[in-house]
């Protein structure tokens, strides 16, 4: 089964429909006008090219069409429409991601992580609180793997780096959890845990 199908099409259509598009973006959009914040809203479409690497060359034609003056029921099917291109075929890349759900602090997140090789690991979050819309906190975090079942990350929004993370691995039944904490550059910590289900989605 190819990453077209099944659980694992569900994950990445999942959690990059809720980074793109949707009632989550609503702030970054003016109906009245069918507007956009266009810098802010083309720089989550690059964030998720970045993270996707070659597999995001498929998002490029948002970009170019944001810059055109697209609309939002046009930009939302075609982002709806690349992100299905991009899910038939993502698996044949060497580093796939792996889909989290999670809390940093009480705030319920999505957590995507790419292992580039066999120590660097990238990865991208929003909050994702239920009964919540609007166009929640998203991050990037860029780290190591320097010893098994240990995780380090810096994490940015934009170019700043905003805080650093510490994890550690722990597995229990079918699930590998993520736990440890979340250090803000202010100096304030609190909890930062993920985990998914190694047979059943999330």
């Amino acid at each position: 089964m190819g990453y077209g199908e099944g659980r694992e099409r569900n994950e990445f259509t999942n959690f990059f429909e809720g980074f793109l598009y949707g009632p989550r973006i609503d702030p970054l959009w003016d109906d009245r006008t069918d507007t956009p914040d266009l810098e802010r809203l083309d720089r989550r479409i690059q964030v998720v090219q970045s993270f996707l690497g070659p597999a995001g060359a498929d998002l490029l034609d948002l970009r170019e069409g944001l810059a055109l003056g697209m609309g939002r029921q046009e930009y939302e099917l075609n982002a709806f429409f690349a992100l299905r291109e991009i899910s038939s075929f993502y698996m044949e890349f060497d580093s796939p991601a792996q889909f989290y759900h999670g809390y940093t602090g009480r705030d319920q997140m999505k957590v995507a992580l790419r292992w580039l090789d066999s120590n660097t690991v990238i990865g991208l979050y929003y909050f994702a609180p239920p009964n919540r819309q609007g166009a929640d906190h998203y991050a990037m975090l860029e780290g190591v793997n320097p010893r098994t079942g240990q995780l380090y990350f810096d994490e940015y929004d934009g170019p700043s780096r905003t805080a650093e993370v510490f994890l550690k691995k722990q597995l229990s039944n079918d699930t590998v959890s993520w736990q440890g904490t979340r250090r803000g550059s202010d100096g304030r910590s609190e909890r930062f845990s993920i985990w998914r289900h190694l047979r059943h989605g999330y």
